[in-house]
């Protein structure tokens, strides 16, 4: 689900547009010197016990320090979202990856970028004023619980376990450290645990990150954007993904109200704030095929030489807008049973009746 932009990932920044995702150096760094202290663990519990098998135990250890480090966190998420009352989007952890937007729901992804990640959205809208907003931050201070749990098991069973093989085992005990510091303190990453977890410092934050909440919530439960409480839309956010969702959010609303003057007017402010995400690059090329706006194509319109293996319902009606402006009928035809289809399959199928009411008007 793309338009989910807050997600909760453990160790690596979130996507941008070309999804060619950078690790921070200082990850990298953070990394290193919890290997490099864990090391250190190591060597002194050789030459205490003057016994290099331990070694072995300390290799083995290590990996098993970093796959529970990552599911002790990702499980702290998923526990907090399920007693919140969240609905799971899409849970992973390390190669294992549950996807509630896909018709395989379970897979393996070896070739991962980060130990885990979260996507939890609300059942039900908030029955008052940032309640939502107050649960999902709970739901990121969750996987934050769940490191500092795993921290502390380690740290007193290094210290307390006198077996020279247990102890080696328990020697990688900063690694969960690290997971900890990365997600869990200001300024190492963006968007991380703690700065989703400190957004209800601040009211305006708060509202911002419900009304998000909840038009996913209204989405998923078959509203298009036009149905939903206007309220929602107007937030500003400390966090940039919630304001880009939001934009677009507001976007869409005008568009399906025939608004284009209003659409096109927050398309040029968005171009001028700069564009991070496939999806809002294409919404503003829709509206310059739609509306017949030159510059907004020539801005965007590039976006779908990128987009041309999606199946989202988004870039399906990107390419029947294009084919419609470049009056390629014959192109429409084909391609439009297929794209309507696409929209019955919507996971938010208040976002999927969107874009078949824009692809109906079309035609």
């Amino acid at each position: 689900a793309i338009i989910c932009k807050v997600i909760l990932k453990n160790g690596c920044t979130v996507r941008v547009m070309k999804d060619k995702t950078k690790t921070p150096l200082k990850i990298i760094a953070i990394y290193i010197i919890a290997i490099a202290f864990a090391g250190f663990n190591v060597w002194a519990v050789t030459r205490i016990y003057d016994d290099l098998i331990t070694i072995y135990f300390a290799i083995g250890g290590l990996a098993a320090t970093w796959i529970f480090s990552a599911v002790a966190h990702e499980t702290g998420h998923l526990i907090f979202a399920k007693s919140a009352g969240f609905r799971v989007v899409k849970f992973s952890v390390l190669c294992f990856v549950f996807d509630d937007t896909k018709s395989k729901k379970f897979s393996l992804k070896l070739n991962r970028k980060d130990l885990g990640e979260c996507i939890f959205i609300p059942k039900k809208v908030s029955e008052t004023d940032g309640d939502n907003a107050q649960k999902f931050t709970n739901v990121a201070l969750g996987g934050l619980i769940g490191s500092v749990i795993t921290i502390i098991g380690y740290v007193i069973a290094f210290a307390f376990v006198k077996n020279a093989y247990g102890r080696a085992f328990f020697a990688c005990f900063p690694l969960p450290l690290a997971v900890f510091v990365i997600n869990g303190v200001k300024g190492v990453i963006k968007g991380s645990d703690i700065d989703v977890a400190s957004v209800v410092r601040s009211y305006a934050n708060t509202l911002a990150l419900d009304g998000y909440l909840n038009i996913l919530c209204e989405l998923k439960n078959g509203k298009t954007y036009a149905e939903i409480d206007e309220k929602y839309f107007d937030g500003k956010c400390s966090l940039a993904q919630i304001n880009a969702a939001l934009n677009l959010f507001k976007i869409r609303r005008e568009e399906e109200l025939g608004n284009y003057e209003n659409a096109t007017s927050l398309a040029e402010k968005t171009l001028d704030n700069g564009i991070s995400d496939f999806e809002t690059k294409a919404e503003i090329a829709s509206i310059g095929y739609n509306a017949g706006i030159y510059e907004l194509i020539e801005k965007c319109g590039d976006v779908s030489e990128y987009l041309d293996l999606s199946e989202e319902p988004f870039a399906c009606r990107l390419r029947l807008e294009k084919a419609k402006y470049a009056g390629d009928d014959k192109y429409v035809e084909v391609a439009k049973n297929t794209a309507l289809k696409r929209c019955d399959e919507c996971y938010f199928p208040g976002d999927g009746k969107f874009h078949k009411k824009l692809i109906e008007r079309l035609l």
